[in-house]
């Protein structure tokens, strides 16, 4: 099978992170995969090092970025508004796909592919994929592979979307109608824009998310204490952080480990176990400490109807028990979701319930061997989404 992969981005960020685990997949079931990928240079480049290595071919178009776009990106809102204004505003309605980038897809698109594959929520990626489609293979089934939703970030029902939303439902639903079959990485997401989009639910699907291949998976910490780690963001509306911090008293023989971006101060003299640095660090320096690690913790978001923290399948070949918190108000699905696995041990976000699931970790760490399901191998994964 020979599979065209389109995506495109002006950011690295967690959605290519969870694609990268269908890249492999692809890779690993012998397919012949192709990729276009649209990008400024900065992001091409991060690409070309990190992942270009799962494809046959690669088919680079750079995006020009403004000096006012190079300004705005260093400010969180300014960035969100520049976000609104490229991906909801222009790239929908004027997609940047300039004469040098379509002289460069002929030359690239010289074969007959079975399948497209793009990956939403990008709308870009949506309206070029359906550019290739309709100029150069119009024959071919269109793939949309969807990690998060465009108008209901943060939204634990489709009835709590705003109404200031209304034009990012309008490419919302203009990208979904692209597609010949849509897939998305959650089933609740599945289930809740089958239920916004009824003309479109008959080709909306939902299929697991597999994990992260990491070097060092199977590296085991000579720690003199267990330690726990606990990475990524956890500004005050994202993730309620203060029961984590509360179970660690309980447990005055484990080191703590807590790194991420937060709008909250934590006073390291109230907590003698813990290693606390906050603000982003790069990724390789977060992925040495979480292999040195015992005991890895994903802490769920307050909120949104999405997939339950990425993390959770990032992690899933270290062999070390991960605790998954849960949190928000779809928590119960996602509970059961997630120890339908049988990878993980899973908790609610209160005091009490995080010391049970610490203990548990505890405990089972002596010998531990991480067994990965089936449901989350990459070639089963991606051979589902190609059905």
């Amino acid at each position: 099978m020979k599979i065209l992969c389109v995506y495109a981005t002006r950011q690295i960020d967690s959605n290519l992170f969870m694609s990268s685990t269908k890249f492999d997949g692809l890779q690993k079931c012998g397919y012949e995969v192709d990729i276009v990928f649209c990008g400024t240079d900065v992001v091409c480049d991060q690409f070309e090092q990190r992942y270009a290595h799962f494809f046959d071919h690669t088919c680079y178009l750079h995006l020009k970025e403004s000096c006012a776009a190079k300004y705005m990106v260093r400010h969180e809102r300014l960035k969100v508004l520049y976000r609104y204004y490229r991906e909801i505003l222009v790239d929908p309605i004027l997609p940047p796909i300039s004469r040098r980038h379509k002289k460069q897809l002929s030359g690239f698109i010289r074969d007959q592919y079975d399948a497209i594959l793009t990956f939403i929520p990008n709308p870009l990626a949506g309206c070029l994929a359906a550019y290739i489609k309709n100029k150069f293979l119009p024959n071919t089934r269109l793939i949309q592979f969807w990690t998060d939703p465009i108008s209901l970030g943060r939204c634990d029902t489709i009835y709590e979307r705003p109404k200031s939303r209304w034009l990012q439902g309008i490419v919302e639903k203009e990208v979904l109608g692209f597609g010949d079959k849509v897939v998305f990485c959650y089933p609740l997401l599945c289930d809740s824009m089958k239920e916004l989009y009824p003309e479109y639910a008959e080709k909306m699907f939902w299929g697991d998310t597999s994990y992260v291949k990491h070097e060092k998976a199977n590296f085991k910490p000579n720690n003199k204490k267990v330690t726990i780690g606990c990475f990524g963001a956890y500004q005050k509306r994202v993730r309620n952080i203060y029961p984590f911090l509360a179970s660690m008293s309980h447990f005055p023989d484990v080191n703590f480990v807590l790194r991420g971006d937060s709008d909250i101060l934590i006073d390291k003299n109230l907590y003698s176990n813990l290693d606390i640095e906050q603000g982003r660090q790069p990724i390789d320096i977060i992925e040495e400490m979480e292999a040195n690690c015992d005991i890895l913790v994903c802490l769920a978001g307050l909120s949104g109807l999405t997939i339950p923290a990425g993390k959770v399948f990032y992690y899933g070949d270290y062999n070390k028990p991960i605790l998954y918190i849960s949190d928000g108000r779809n928590k119960d699905y996602a509970s059961e979701y997630i120890r339908g696995f049988n990878r993980y041990v899973v908790c609610d976000n209160n005091e009490q319930s995080i010391i049970a699931g610490m203990q548990e970790c505890i405990n089972v760490l002596p010998g531990y061997k991480v067994s990965i399901p089936e449901r989350m191998r990459p070639e089963v994964i991606a051979k589902k989404i190609l059905e």
